[in-house]
């Protein structure tokens, strides 16, 4: 569910894209993707995927979170060496999907932020 797109997010992610490739796979569905482009709409120029190198919808791809085949393919395109690739998410089984496909899986608890679990992995500084 996409209840808002804050500014602050969106401009951490463009810093975040600047220091290391950044893909986006979700599992929304066509009428979530046109809101989802209409809160970013209001926000900035362009659409919601540009913020990543390429992102990924179910919708779109045909495949779905968790399932291993996504992360596979999604390696396979962008040439990723899983064990090199952080996949965050706050479904556990997306993050399990990822760890059997041999991606580095963290699973994010809110009321943590994005911005906090990577700090407190380090894995940017």
């Amino acid at each position: 569910m996409i209840l808002s797109l804050p500014p602050e997010r969106i401009e951490w992610l463009r810093r975040l894209r600047s220091r290391t490739r950044l893909f986006l796979y979700s599992n929304i569905n066509a009428i979530h993707f046109d809101y989802l482009n209409r809160l970013y709409s209001e926000l900035a120029p362009g659409c919601f995927s540009d913020l990543f190198e390429k992102a990924y919808f179910s919708h779109i791809f045909g495949t779905r979170k968790p399932d291993p085949v996504g992360f596979l393919t999604i390696i396979q395109e962008n040439g990723l060496m899983p064990s090199r690739t952080l996949f965050v998410d706050d479904g556990l089984h997306h993050v399990e999907g990822a760890r059997v496909a041999g991606l580095r899986g963290e699973h994010l608890k809110p009321p943590e932020t994005i911005e906090e679990l990577i700090r407190r992995i380090g894995v940017m500084n």
